[in-house]
């Protein structure tokens, strides 16, 4: 929660009418956090246009970094890192 919490508390609903083949969205004026459940496997995130243009992308986990973004009228596509496993413990 410490790095995602921003993404949870005190936002709304998606701003998307349909259900996001990755997993959800929420967002607050200026930002839309996308909560990815499905991690693409070619790395590339694809989110339908929503009318309004994007500035920067970036994991919450890593604020300084920047991902590659192309941005067009069907939407934007974002490019991921290779997505790292994390191993629990019990």
């Amino acid at each position: 929660m410490k790095a995602n919490g921003e993404a949870i508390y005190g936002t709304t609903a998606s701003p998307f009418a349909k259900q996001l083949e990755f997993g959800r969205a929420t967002s607050k004026p200026g930002r839309i956090y996308l909560h990815v459940f499905n991690w693409p496997t070619d790395g590339s995130l694809r989110v339908p246009a929503w009318g309004q243009s994007v500035k920067r992308a970036y994991l919450l986990a890593e604020p300084k970094g920047r991902l590659a973004v192309a941005q067009n009228n069907e939407g934007v596509m974002i490019q991921l890192p290779v997505r790292r496993r994390i191993k629990s413990q019990a």
